[in-house]
């Protein structure tokens, strides 16, 4: 680097590593983003899994539902909300693909 450079990096106050120009530097707001990112994620699938086993809970009891678990209950509200993304979803007995309805992102 330029004697020029190195002085107006003392200028300002940066000493080379985390500077706005340094190549190993994110850009700022990147950890942000991609906290936000996660975030939106899993309050998006707690918003479709939390009142399904809610529901659940409410007939657990049900002598239709002996053979249904937490475990599968947990699994259908998770395809639930991946379905809803447009995933795929498989069942023992077919395979089940819709157009993503994004209703959990809105």
């Amino acid at each position: 680097m330029s004697e020029a450079h190195h002085r107006s990096r003392a200028n300002h106050g940066h000493n080379g590593l985390g500077s706005p120009d340094d190549p190993r530097c994110p850009p700022a707001g990147v950890g942000a983003a991609v906290l936000s990112g996660i975030e939106a994620a899993l309050l998006g699938w707690a918003l479709v899994v939390v009142p399904t086993l809610i529901a659940y809970a409410a007939v657990a009891s049900n002598q239709w539902l002996v053979s249904t678990t937490w475990e599968d209950a947990f699994h259908f509200a998770s395809d639930l909300w991946g379905a809803a993304l447009g995933a795929q979803v498989v069942s023992t007995r077919f395979s089940y693909r819709a157009v993503a309805l994004l209703f959990v992102l809105s």
